[in-house]
Formats: C-alpha cells, structure tokens, sequence
C-alpha cells in the first residue's frame, strides 16, 4: 500500500534539466548510493524492478497547476464552430491560448478527469474567457517558467582566460513561483528518509550544470496529500510522469504524447556517461484500462554498466472518460 504526499520545492537559480520524474529518481537514487551504501541502493533497485518501489514521483509541475490530459482534440470544423458560437468572430485567437495552455488549475483538471470530453473542456474555457474569469490558467502569470539565453564565454582551463571567438549560448530557465512533485511512498519507507535523500539533491543540485550552482532549491513542505485524484467508476488513467510501459498496463491508447530522451549517467563516475536514447510517454497521455495496480517498469541495458536502469514507473491518476 502507498500514501500520497505532495512535495513543494522552491528554486533557488535557473536551471537547464526539465524537472522530469526519471530524472530526479535518478538524482534520489544517486543519494541513496553515497548515504546508505550500495547494498540498500540495490534493494531498493530491484524491489522496483519487481513493481514494489519504495516512491513514486510525478514530473515536477508548477504550484497549484496541472497538466492537461491529453484528449483527443476535435476536427477543425468543430472547433471553429465552437469559437464561433460562444466568442464571435474574433474567436481563433483565444482557441490559439487554448491549445498553446498545457496546464490547468486544480478545478479543472478535477473536472477533465471525471468525465470531461474534449468539446466540454473546450467550451468551458471559452466561456471562461468571454467572461474573464479569474479561474482560469491565464490568470496565474505570476506562476510560470522562464525561458532565457544564457551567453558564456570558453574557458582555456591551462590558461585561465578566454578562448577567441568561443562564445556560445545556453537555455536555461527560471520558475517565477514554487515547484510541486506528487509522490506515492509506499508505506514501510521511511518518509523522513525521503526526505533525507531529498536535501541531499536540494544541496547537490538537480540536472546539468549543477555542479556550478544550476538546479539549486530548497524543501518547503512534504505533506500528506489529504485529497488525492479520485474519480468515480474510472475507465482509463493519466500518468503525470515519463512512462516506459510493460505488457498488459493498458487495454488501449486513448491518447499520447512521446518524448525521445539522450540521458547521462549521474555521479560523475563514469568515463562514457552517455546512455543509449529511448522513448517514453510523457505526463498527460492517457490510456483506457485500470488505474489500481504499478504501471511501467526500469528500463535496463542502456548502458556498457549493465547496473545502470532508467526509472519509468509513473504517478498514475484515475481517469473517467468516454473517448
């Protein structure tokens, strides 16, 4: 059995690496290795790779917001008669900030999740936005991520100067707000052991470039979630992390979004840090079948160190639908 807590995180520089689930287990697990030694890191491995992992993380997602399901959209014709209907001429704008919004405030996802179609969920915001009201994603600008180009210069490590012409720009982003995680802790770990394996990634930095100060933050709160995502007589489920599927997860795919990943391995104790790519789903696809039982699985030989998994074991939420 498995408790649900939220983590909230605040950010304390800009960042390179998206916040996704994989790879913040990842970081977790490299915690686990130098805090309490291989041994307990093994167990921990292979109690997930027998579908009995000690946490469950979602992608990080912005405070109080959520990703949209995936559902299939309408045809084009729909849509413009939808927009026609409830805006007027002027509608293909605010279909445009629809589709562009891949996050939703807490009520509505709620609402999608038990049983929203696509044309529902598309006519409820373009109500919203005739009557401006403040539920709405757009009315939460103070809480979003921020792209920016970062320009750096080479630097000869011999010298300790410039190298001519060497300049080069990196993306990097910074979150105007707090960050939350949905965890699923299985209820004989230690939760304040989390918590531990949790600072230690706060003070090392998350992603790429951590070691120079990227993807610094610190724990606001890791609490029970009191009011987790249920829904009644659920036919499908969402997952809100990068999912790498076994046989019989699902009946069917409603639909998805892929990602292709290039990881690295962490730790700085590899000579080839590159693993192979892979392709996962990411948070927001949606899947006919049920959401009771551990979906996904730790993807192996990605790696010339045949230890080396891939954590793509996702945070599932019920879903009713009749897509």
């Amino acid at each position: 059995m498995y408790k649900e807590y939220r983590l909230k995180i605040k950010p304390l520089s800009t960042y390179i690496t998206p916040w996704q689930s994989d790879t913040f287990v990842g970081h977790i697990f490299w915690a686990i290795k130098y805090i309490e030694g291989d041994a307990f890191l093994e167990q921990v491995i292979d109690d997930s790779k027998n579908l009995k992992p000690p946490f469950i993380f979602s992608n990080a997602i912005l405070e109080d917001l959520l990703p949209k399901p995936d559902y299939p959209t309408l045809r084009r014709s729909e849509l413009m008669a939808l927009g026609q209907e409830i805006i007027g001429e002027d509608y293909y704008k605010e279909l445009k900030k629809i589709k562009k919004n891949n996050l939703l405030c807490e009520s509505e996802f709620l609402n999608y999740i038990n049983g929203c179609n696509a044309k529902e969920f598309i006519k409820n915001k373009l109500i919203i936005e005739k009557n401006q009201k403040n539920d709405s994603i757009e009315s939460k600008k103070s809480n979003s991520a921020i792209a920016l180009n970062m320009t750096h210069n080479t630097i000869n490590r011999l010298t300790g100067t410039t190298v001519e012409k060497s300049l080069f720009t990196n993306v990097e982003y910074f979150a105007n707000g707090n960050l939350d995680f949905f965890i699923k802790l299985r209820e004989d770990f230690s939760r304040e052991k989390l918590e531990t394996y949790i600072n230690y990634v706060a003070l090392n930095g998350f992603g790429k470039k951590a070691s120079t100060g990227k993807g610094a933050f610190q724990i606001l709160s890791l609490e029970e979630n009191k009011t987790p995502f249920k829904v009644e007589k659920p036919n499908a489920f969402m997952v809100l992390s990068n999912y790498i599927p076994k046989v019989g997860d699902y009946e069917e795919v409603i639909s998805v979004k892929t990602l292709t990943k290039f990881g690295k391995v962490g730790g700085n104790e590899e000579d080839n840090p590159f693993k192979k790519p892979f392709i996962c789903f990411e948070a927001g696809s949606l899947f006919k079948g049920n959401a009771d039982n551990i979906k996904g699985k730790l993807l192996e030989d990605l790696h010339y160190d045949k230890e080396v998994v891939q954590f793509g074991i996702p945070y599932i939420v019920e879903v009713r639908t009749d897509e």
